[in-house]
């Protein structure tokens, strides 16, 4: 009996041992140190190029425009313009001293107050007329990151204006200086043009015809325009008028000693005789050699 138990006591034991470890094994671990992973961030993405520049010559300067090119949404602090004389800086970083230099203004340029933000235009009027002037724009972002320069355009300003002319010797208004961009009379040596009437006609002459000594002037017609900004690139071929007979609604070219050309768009042709008076709205380039208006 005794002997019974002592076995049923060991193979109690032999169960339990195992069992015992098993549990054992299978526990709560020790506590093991948690690490935080932050999730991966975008790249912050680049300040979008402006692009398809364009200006367009206006009386005191020109109207820069261009796309904006910005993804729906997307937030930037505005537009750094870059204004170069006669030479091409593109090639420069944006942080270079002759590119901020050549900023249009020293604060970005937010843009204009149009709503829309796919189209930016920009009114540059401290230009210098005849000067040749390289053109891009960079986009700065919200961050203040400076964009890649977008493509670079040129442009030469010129002056405009309208004139209203009398015939000669009837009034102060007999002639007209371009280089000197005002009335002078038609007898004065620096005179571009004089009106000539006849039988109700109304020309536009040459000063030497009226002295040898005087500036020889040349005209062309153009044809017919709706404004002075028609035939904005002009070529001038051949050898021209020292006379020529003005119609109200159509464009002429006036070609100086010089060779600097005006462009003439006539507005208005009022009177009769020497009450004729006549209003010409013009173009003047004094890069001479360049029928660009």
């Amino acid at each position: 009996m005794q002997g019974s138990r002592r076995w049923g006591v060991l193979c109690l034991t032999s169960v339990i041992v195992p069992v015992v470890l098993i549990l054992g094994c299978g526990g709560q671990k020790p506590p093991v140190e948690q690490r935080k992973i932050e999730p991966e961030r975008p790249a912050p993405s680049a300040p979008p190029v402006p692009s398809n520049l364009h200006a367009k010559p206006t009386a005191q300067g020109f109207l820069l425009s261009w796309q904006t090119n910005r993804r729906p949404g997307e937030a930037i602090s505005g537009y750094q313009v870059y204004l170069s004389p006669e030479k091409s800086i593109r090639h420069l970083a944006a942080d270079a001293e002759e590119a901020r230099g050549c900023l249009w203004q020293s604060a970005i340029y937010p843009g204009d107050l149009d709503p829309r933000t796919d189209v930016e235009t920009a009114e540059l009027d401290d230009v210098t007329p005849g000067v040749e002037y390289y053109l891009y724009v960079r986009t700065v972002g919200a961050d203040g990151a400076i964009g890649a320069p977008s493509e670079e355009i040129t442009i030469i300003p010129r002056v405009a204006g309208r004139i209203t002319m009398v015939p000669r010797h009837v009034g102060e208004t007999d002639g007209y200086s371009f280089a000197a961009n005002g009335y002078v009379r038609a007898r004065d040596e620096r005179t571009d043009l004089y009106l000539f009437v006849r039988n109700d006609s109304v020309f536009a002459a040459s000063p030497h015809r009226l002295d040898r000594y005087y500036r020889y002037v040349e005209f062309h017609e153009l044809g017919p325009a709706a404004s002075v900004d028609d035939y904005p690139t002009v070529e001038v071929i051949g050898k021209g008028e020292s006379l020529i007979y003005l119609r109200v609604g159509f464009s002429y070219i006036l070609s100086t000693p010089e060779n600097c050309l005006a462009k003439l768009y006539v507005a208005h042709i009022e009177g009769s005789g020497g009450r004729t008076v006549v209003t010409m709205d013009y173009t003047y380039q004094p890069r001479c050699g360049v029928g660009v208006f």
